[in-house]
């Protein structure tokens, strides 16, 4: 099995934990941001049921009413906590940090056109430390790197990879 005889170095090991982690915190600020934003229209939500409670407490308005406005209320909290739910995730386990640098390299095309320039930044030497060449209006590498030959190996029926030059799109 390829991932059997190639082992990253140690010091590839390093950098691509540090990469990975780094990217990870970028993308979970925003995850925070939006976590932030949830946990706000959960507290809004709730302030309305106590208002409509109050209302219909104080005999303002009458059950139908209160049901036909505290439905939607209801429905409208649950899909929020649904939300949260699936927006919430385990930030702090290593398993997590390098379970999602794997994905990343699984489908670095989705990665390289969804991500920031500062996440490209952190991965691309890792990926590519010998760097690429141009030649021919083509892009492409020496040497195809660790990452991507393990991966390779893992998933050997439908590879892009060149084997005698490199990688190539």
């Amino acid at each position: 099995m390829v991932s059997d005889t190639l082992t990253p170095d140690e010091k590839e090991i390093k950098n691509f934990k540090k990469a990975m982690k780094e990217v990870w915190k970028e993308k979970n600020k925003s995850r925070a941001t939006e976590a932030r934003r949830i946990e706000e229209r959960i507290k809004k939500t709730d302030r309305r049921i106590d208002n409509l409670i109050d209302l219909r407490g104080k005999s303002l308005i009458d059950d139908k009413e209160f049901s036909k406005r505290y439905e939607p209320l209801k429905i409208e909290k649950h899909e929020i906590t649904i939300y949260q739910k699936e927006n919430e995730t385990n930030h702090k386990s290593i398993e997590s940090y390098l379970d999602y640098g794997l994905k990343i390299f699984e489908n670095m095309p989705y990665f390289w056109k969804n991500s920031t320039i500062e996440a490209k930044d952190k991965v691309f030497p890792i990926v590519f430390s010998e760097g690429i060449y141009y030649k021919d209006k083509k892009v492409g590498t020496t040497k195809i790197p660790t990452i991507l030959m393990v991966l390779k190996g893992k998933n050997s029926e439908k590879s892009t990879m060149v084997e005698h030059r490199g990688l190539e799109p």
